[in-house]
């Protein structure tokens, strides 16, 4: 939430968290392409208040922080330039 490239969609319950790039949907689409075709990480699609946003689900019980910072480095690294 303190990135200034980035926004919360929705409120963070549980496990899960609904962010997008302050930038068109086109861009929010690319940067979930790149990160799912890396491997690194798999997030998936949605629309809400008719943007399109970025879900990140983190439920797998083993996983870690580590984890958690690398799917976030990779949403990172695939920003528009």
């Amino acid at each position: 939430s303190e990135h200034p490239d980035f926004e919360i969609m929705a409120p963070v319950l549980f496990s899960l968290v609904c962010f997008r790039y302050k930038g068109s949907d086109g861009q929010n689409r690319e940067i979930l392409d790149r990160v799912n075709t890396s491997g690194e990480a798999l997030l998936s699609p949605d629309i809400l208040n008719g943007k399109s946003t970025i879900r990140l689900a983190i439920g797998n019980i083993k996983t870690t922080q580590e984890d958690v910072d690398r799917a976030w480095e990779a949403v990172l690294r695939a920003r528009p330039e």
